[in-house]
């Protein structure tokens, strides 16, 4: 669940910027590839790579990982 809304979003705030994994990864200083396994959802960020790409969206991190879907998730169960 959590991983999801991540990397909906990051591939949502990532396309808003005209950015490709590839651009977002030179500025944020996270690898491409993990980038890609974000958006997929199939790793997940540790902290440092979250800060580092909201700095580089020029983001908040409640953008990246909305607390309100995460409460609207859990509570449809």
């Amino acid at each position: 669940m959590a991983e999801k809304i991540f990397s909906e979003q990051l591939r949502l705030v990532r396309e808003k910027r005209n950015l490709t994994q590839h651009s977002l990864a030179t500025i944020s200083n996270v690898n491409r590839s993990q980038i890609g396994k974000f958006e997929r959802g199939t790793a997940n960020p540790t902290l440092d790579s979250l800060v580092d790409l909201a700095f580089a969206l020029d983001v908040d991190l409640n953008d990246l990982m909305p607390m309100s879907r995460y409460k609207e998730e859990r509570a449809a169960g």
